[in-house]
């Protein structure tokens, strides 16, 4: 519809169907960011015939009027767009059963299975025996799931926050590019990886002082890029004592 003048806005239409597209946008609260003409030809008056239009106007910055691509008469528009995603961790979760088969092996000595199983037809006393087993084992089961993370086990929720904050801060000095936003960019930056290095300093303290050995070692196969069955540690003198 060239006959709309997008520059700057645009609230009026000399034709009913142009004005049909204006109306649909106002009411929609909708914003046509293409304000310059995008098509140009000879001894033709030039007209913005590419629209783009959102319902926010933040999620797109930086929109650049490139030259038209081949034989094109249309510009071409490029322009980058901001969206919000919520970065999750990465769980794996295992499910796993432990049967205490002492308790079992007791409760199926304590069946009178002669009895049980006094059917003259086979196939009755198997689908007894298998009912009964199947419940023994369900009884003397324990169902647990475990959930392990990929995130750093010293990464808290604060420090998530925090993180979340930086990128905020991040994308303010994108979009102003001023030397302010940066500054209190890089200032948030420095705060936060000294607020990172002492929850890691102070994990790894709570880990090496505890009396369970497997949590030690545990950490230590976590850092490790290759598989060690026994990592030797060395003592505050340099020498090994595992």
């Amino acid at each position: 519809m060239p006959q709309i003048k997008w520059i700057p806005i645009a609230n009026y239409a000399p034709d009913q169907s142009s004005q049909l597209l204006l109306d649909f946008i106002n009411n929609s609260h909708l914003h046509q960011l293409v304000n310059k003409p995008t098509r140009y030809r000879q001894n033709q008056t030039p007209s913005t015939l590419d629209l783009i239009i959102l319902s926010d106007v933040n999620r797109l910055s930086n929109l650049n009027y490139g030259s038209p691509v081949g034989i094109s008469d249309h510009v071409t528009l490029s322009a980058q767009l901001r969206l919000c995603c919520n970065l999750q961790g990465k769980k794996t979760i295992h499910t796993k059963f432990y049967t205490d088969y002492v308790v079992l092996n007791h409760d199926i000595s304590n069946i009178d299975w002669e009895t049980l199983l006094s059917s003259a037809s086979v196939n009755d006393n198997w689908i007894i025996f298998k009912e009964h087993l199947v419940q023994l084992v369900d009884k003397n089961t324990v169902k647990q799931t475990v959930t392990r993370s990929t995130r750093k086990t010293w990464i808290s929720k604060k420090l998530l926050q925090m993180v979340c904050k930086k990128r905020a801060l991040w994308k303010r000095f994108k979009n102003s590019r001023s030397d302010t936003d940066y500054a209190a960019h890089r200032t948030y930056s420095n705060r936060l990886s000294v607020e990172i290095k002492e929850a890691k300093k102070t994990y790894e303290l709570r880990v090496a002082n505890s009396k369970d050995p497997k949590i030690l070692f545990k950490y230590i196969r976590n850092r490790l890029t290759g598989p060690v069955r026994n990592p030797q540690l060395r003592n505050e003198n340099g020498v090994i004592v595992s």
